[in-house]
């Protein structure tokens, strides 16, 4: 099987290249008439964690061989380009609902794990298509999930984020506590027969995969959120 990251994906979310372009075509506007209002989305004010100082900050890459600097670059930025597609569309709900405020998401302190019970036949109850549907729709843009989402009351509301611990943009999209590898296992199980578990297993396919350290090894938190996380 063949994965390909959402942000390259043919009708996939635009990188930040992209979403420039598209900006500077639309201000532009037409010689000899004037441009229409560009709608600048709101913006999270929610805080984010920085990179200066962390364990994969420019200073710190640069003493590592000349060699391997190129792929430890790469690796960073792919990361920061995650964040801002996870950030664009949490920022494009906020707009179309009027907030401007992240809605944290419910908490439970329990770690999600998979039931005996949760078989293929599950999966096609009710109660296995209602629990599909809330883990759908807590994965980020990057294809991963956070953790200790309270899965039990029900879908993601526009507008809330996805780190239920705190206000700040942190775990969105984690391998700790099980968080991902988990829900990756639930939508194995309704895959075969559900096309939008289907779809979004492979997002988090490639999501674990575009997370990986150029040293085979991979990070708690990623997109990067800086610290020991990293």
């Amino acid at each position: 099987m063949r994965f390909a990251s959402p942000l390259n994906r043919p009708g996939g979310l635009l990188c930040p290249v992209g979403l420039v372009c598209l900006a500077g075509a639309l201000a532009c506007g037409t010689r000899g008439v004037a441009p229409e209002p560009l709608v600048v989305p709101v913006v999270p004010t929610t805080p984010v964690p920085e990179y200066v100082g962390t364990l994969l900050a420019p200073a710190r890459i640069a003493t590592v061989p000349a060699a391997q600097q190129p792929a430890w670059n790469a690796y960073v930025l792919r990361s920061r380009q995650r964040m801002g597609a996870d950030q664009a569309l949490v920022a494009a709900e906020l707009t179309r609902i009027g907030a401007t405020n992240v809605i944290r998401p419910p908490n439970t302190a329990a770690d999600f794990t998979l039931l005996s019970s949760w078989t293929a036949a599950w999966a096609a109850t009710t109660e296995g298509r209602a629990l599909i549907k809330t883990v759908l729709s807590y994965q980020t843009a990057s294809g991963g999930w956070g953790k200790h989402v309270d899965y039990a009351l029900g879908p993601r509301a526009p507008g809330a984020g996805y780190n239920s611990e705190s206000d700040e943009w942190a775990y969105v999209g984690t391998i700790d506590n099980g968080a991902t590898v988990t829900e990756l296992r639930l939508l194995a199980v309704a895959a075969p027969t559900d096309t939008a578990a289907r779809s979004a297993f492979e997002r988090g396919a490639s999501y674990l995969m575009d997370t990986q350290f150029p040293t085979g090894c991979w990070p708690q938190v990623w997109p990067l959120m800086g610290s020991y996380h990293d």
